[in-house]
């Protein structure tokens, strides 16, 4: 009887145990809105990330400036996924698109998740929801909101975000540092680290071709990484004949776009296109129903078109 009551007690115990951990894992988790993780190939930018963390934690508001495809948005996310548990709420918003239906959304997800417990309550009026959300952050300090893609000599647009004081990180990626006293500039990868990213995407090939890519790619890590998935799954031409095609014009990205649109199928690039004209990074698969007229070849366009690393499927 003894052993059967110390088993029992050890027992309950450990679940007592498991049940505190398993809380307290719960509770840790933060709320995330419109979060994406990094992609696989990402490489380097680590003194980048720290000098993010420590001008976050120094200035609050924080500018991610570069020219596109040097990687903005990718180290924000690696930035995100490697600090998650610092931070109850962690938003991003597309500023490409009208931000008032991202503030409603978030403001639903806060109501939904934190106010139910705290017995507050958001507005979600066009016309207060973004002062109610930045009324309710201004009471807390463990929250992470990023605006991203702000395109060149559109810093205005959230010039009242920059100039916002509050009392948590505020991430902004822009192509401008207008209005911004505090950024991190994204650097081009250099020859060692651009290998590095060549050879995560095909494993199996000679240095010497990969130092081809490298050099006609010039640094960019988002050229360097489309160039190398094409590559890696297009069969139809070899490393050389990419490569050439490359070379052809001195703007690699240019001449990157055009070899891509001469090799995928007719229906693949009319959708393309159609998604171009969104200007949206996130555009979802009921508006691809809605816009493509081949919907019988949607499902191999989509596939096409992420295989040769011009879609990132998300979800």
């Amino acid at each position: 009887m003894t052993n059967n009551l110390m088993i029992f007690t050890i027992f309950c115990y450990i679940i007592c145990i498991l049940t505190i951990t398993l809380s307290d894992a719960l509770a840790g988790d933060p709320l995330l809105y419109n979060n994406r993780k990094p992609t696989d190939y990402f490489v380097n930018h680590e003194s980048q990330i720290l000098e993010l963390r420590n001008k976050l934690l120094k200035h609050h508001t924080v500018g991610v400036t570069g020219i596109t495809g040097k990687g903005k948005s990718e180290m924000v996310r690696k930035y995100t996924s490697m600090h998650q548990n610092d931070y109850e709420i962690i938003a991003s918003f597309d500023t490409q698109v009208d931000l008032i239906p991202q503030y409603i959304n978030l403001a639903k997800d806060i109501n939904s998740m934190i106010c139910l417990k705290e017995g507050c309550s958001l507005s979600l009026s066009p016309k207060d929801v973004k002062s109610d959300l930045m009324n309710f952050l201004f009471q807390k300090t463990k929250w992470l909101l990023i605006f991203d893609n702000v395109q060149l000599n559109q810093n205005y647009k959230i010039k009242d975000i920059i100039n916002w004081k509050h009392n948590s990180h505020i991430i902004i990626t822009s192509q401008d540092t207008k209005f911004m006293s505090n950024i991190v500039k994204t650097p081009y990868l250099n020859n060692e680290d651009a290998m590095i990213l060549v050879k995560k995407i095909i494993p199996d090939i000679s240095d010497t071709v990969v130092q081809q890519i490298v050099d006609k790619c010039q640094g960019y890590p988002y050229l360097i990484n489309r160039v190398a998935t094409f590559i890696s799954n297009y069969k139809h031409k070899t490393v050389y004949e990419v490569i050439a095609f490359i070379e052809r014009d001195n703007n690699p990205v240019r001449s990157y776009t055009e070899l891509l649109l001469q090799s995928i199928s007719p229906t693949s690039k009319e959708l393309l296109l159609k998604i171009a004209l969104l200007n949206n990074q996130g555009v979802s698969r009921n508006i691809l129903n809605h816009i493509s007229t081949n919907k019988n070849t949607l499902p191999e366009d989509i596939h096409e078109l992420v295989m040769l690393g011009a879609l990132e499927q998300i979800s």
